[in-house]
């Protein structure tokens, strides 16, 4: 866990604001407005720098870390702030005694395979649902450590 209680709340907080604005329903991004759209990217990076101190600090037993970690590659529109998740999502696999990160790593990978597909057809990434991406593949059950 984050090592202060204030870490922890922001922490908290800013998964809550990614996944108001994200994933309450198939298709919430695609509808997102500007205001929306900068607030997604201020607790993003919020969490990716909660996150990165704990990766530095070596505390990897963090299964409360990977849901987080991975709103905000579902959740952002950048694709450094992605990639950056995806990253980190890797670095957690190994580390754990579950397949939390790996599961959740993968479930992340298809999200954006099929947003490339999407966008290769002529549509757009914001209209894949990470929730029908997961129920698709077979992925129905991820435990995200909650």
């Amino acid at each position: 866990m984050p090592s202060s209680f204030a870490s922890q709340a922001q922490l908290q907080f800013s998964v809550w604001i990614l996944y108001s604005n994200s994933s309450l329903y198939p298709t919430q991004p695609f509808h997102s407005n500007p205001s929306q759209r900068s607030e997604i990217r201020l607790h993003s990076l919020k969490i990716l720098s909660i996150v990165d101190a704990a990766v530095a600090l070596q505390n990897y037993d963090q299964h409360q870390l990977v849901f987080p970690v991975f709103m905000v590659g579902f959740a952002s529109s950048d694709a450094e702030t992605k990639s950056r998740a995806l990253a980190l999502l890797r670095v957690m696999e190994g580390t754990g005694i579950s397949r939390n990160a790996t599961r959740s790593r993968e479930l992340l990978s298809m999200v954006f395979e099929e947003q490339m597909v999407r966008v290769s057809n002529g549509g757009r990434a914001e209209e894949v649902d990470w929730i029908d991406v997961a129920r698709a593949k077979g992925m129905g059950v991820v435990n995200f450590g909650l």
